[in-house]
């Protein structure tokens, strides 16, 4: 027999035949289905008057992937994913601050790999808007087109889920907006750092724990801005690299909404 389809921002889901008579009686038979590794929607139907007549559920089985973690050397997305049973792999061409999976070289020799799901992290600084006083000498030297080529390719990349992550700057228009924006602090990070996420095949992040916003800084001006995270670090040779780390409740709410808990054996 086959089931029902429906796509769910742009995943595909299966209804099960099963009638059920209130939500309730829904929800409670879907913690079995959650429990052997599927991911599940409740959904009403109705009459034309609007009464509803039956609730079902929508069910997406979650499946051990080959997953990608493109220009992350801090592995902290790829263990998100991996403590959920995938098999993930940092790429960069720095070495992985921690143990783990990782492929030291270029991102886009590896992209026809059999891979089912990326995560990537471009690099941001001939990008961003932040930078945007510079932006004229790099359009000038090429450095910005190739970043933008860079991203692009990541983006049209052969694999059936792709996200990449980028601070507002140049893509919106050299490429298109993002699917949305998020911040550090809708996922338990009490700090403020606008990222764009375009999307393929995957939903929009949704907010797990919001918390406060963090400390603002103040310009000598007297405005404020919200970047503080970012721009009160003080100066050293690292300072990049903790920019570019992933913040950990942002790769959780990866890992979670986007790859699920599946079994690891």
């Amino acid at each position: 027999m086959t089931l029902p389809s429906r796509m769910f921002n742009g995943v595909e889901y299966f209804r099960r035949p099963q009638i059920y008579h209130t939500k309730k009686d829904a929800n409670e038979a879907a913690k079995w289905w959650k429990d052997e590794g599927y991911k599940v929607r409740i959904i009403r139907s109705s009459h034309k008057n609007g009464k509803i007549i039956a609730w079902y559920q929508w069910l997406m089985r979650i499946e051990n992937m080959r997953i990608l973690i493109a220009c992350e050397f801090s592995g902290i997305v790829r263990d998100a994913f991996a403590k959920r049973g995938h098999d993930a792999w940092s790429c960069d061409l720095l070495d992985t601050e921690r143990p783990g999976q990782h492929i030291k070289g270029n991102v886009l020799d590896i992209l026809d790999d059999g891979w089912d799901m990326m995560v990537a992290h471009p690099p941001c600084q001939h990008l961003c808007v932040s930078g945007a006083r510079w932006w004229a000498e790099k359009q000038a030297d090429g450095r910005q087109q190739a970043a933008i080529e860079f991203f692009i390719a990541l983006m049209e990349a052969d694999i059936p889920k792709i996200a990449a992550e980028n601070p507002p700057g140049i893509l919106t228009k050299a490429y298109r907006p993002p699917d949305q924006y998020i911040q550090p602090y809708w996922f338990g990070d009490e700090a403020q750092k606008k990222t764009g996420l375009w999307l393929k095949n995957l939903p929009k992040l949704v907010p797990t724990n919001i918390v406060d916003r963090g400390k603002i800084w103040v310009q000598k001006n007297g405005r404020k801005r919200g970047a503080a995270w970012t721009m009160c670090l003080p100066p050293s040779p690292d300072r990049w690299k903790i920019r570019s780390r992933t913040f950990e409740g942002i790769a959780e709410a990866m890992a979670e909404q986007w790859g699920g808990k599946i079994d690891s054996e």
